[in-house]
C-alpha cells in the first residue's frame, strides 16, 4: 500500500513539474526524419495574400487614356494597375484634354494618399512617369473629367483609376 501511495505521489509531482515548464512539448508521434505521421493532420498552410501576388505585379506599367474618357492599364485592360514597390507607371494622354490628379485617401474610398508631385497636366500625346515607393492602394482621376476611385472595390466611377502597389 505504501508503495502505491509513493508511486502515485511521485507521478503527480513529475506531472506538476512538467506542466509548469516553459519548454515546448515535443510531439513524439512524428518521426525524426520530418515525414508526416499518418495519424496526424497535415500542418496548416499560410493563407493567400490579400493583394495581388508579387509574381503577377510588374516593375513597370503603362496607363493610357481610352475611348469614353477612361484610364486603361495596358496589361490588365482595366482602370486598375498593379505594380511592385519601387516600380514605375507611365501615364500617356492618347488624345484630348486630360490631366493626372491624385485623390485624397479616406475611409470612404479606401485609398491611400499620393504625394502632391503626382499631379500633372498632360497635353495631347504627352506622357509622365511616376515611381511608387510605398505599398498601398491609391486612387487618381483625370483633373478635367473627374470621377471617384474606389480602392475597396475598384475601379470606381468616371475617369478614375486605382494603383495597387505590392511587395
Amino acid at each position: 500500500m505504501l508503495r502505491l501511495v509513493t508511486t502515485t505521489l511521485t507521478a503527480v509531482l513529475v506531472l506538476s513539474v512538467v506542466s509548469c515548464s516553459n519548454e515546448p512539448v515535443k510531439n513524439t508521434n512524428v518521426p525524426a526524419t520530418g515525414a508526416a505521421n499518418k495519424n496526424q493532420p497535415a500542418a496548416p498552410t499560410a493563407a493567400p495574400a490579400a493583394s495581388a501576388p508579387a509574381s503577377t505585379a510588374a516593375t513597370t506599367a503603362t496607363v493610357k487614356t481610352a475611348a469614353g474618357n477612361k484610364w486603361k492599364d495596358d496589361a490588365s485592360g482595366t482602370a486598375v494597375t498593379t505594380i511592385k514597390v519601387g516600380g514605375t507607371v507611365k501615364f500617356t494622354n492618347t488624345g484630348g484634354n486630360h490631366s493626372l490628379a491624385r485623390v485624397a485617401g479616406s475611409a470612404d474610398n479606401g485609398c491611400g494618399n499620393l504625394e502632391d508631385s503626382f499631379d500633372s497636366d498632360l497635353d495631347d500625346g504627352a506622357s509622365v512617369t511616376r515611381t511608387f515607393t510605398k505599398e498601398g492602394t491609391f486612387g487618381y482621376i483625370c483633373g478635367v473629367h473627374k470621377g471617384k476611385p474606389n480602392c475597396k472595390t475598384p475601379p470606381g466611377t468616371g475617369m478614375s483609376g486605382v494603383i495597387k502597389v505590392v511587395p
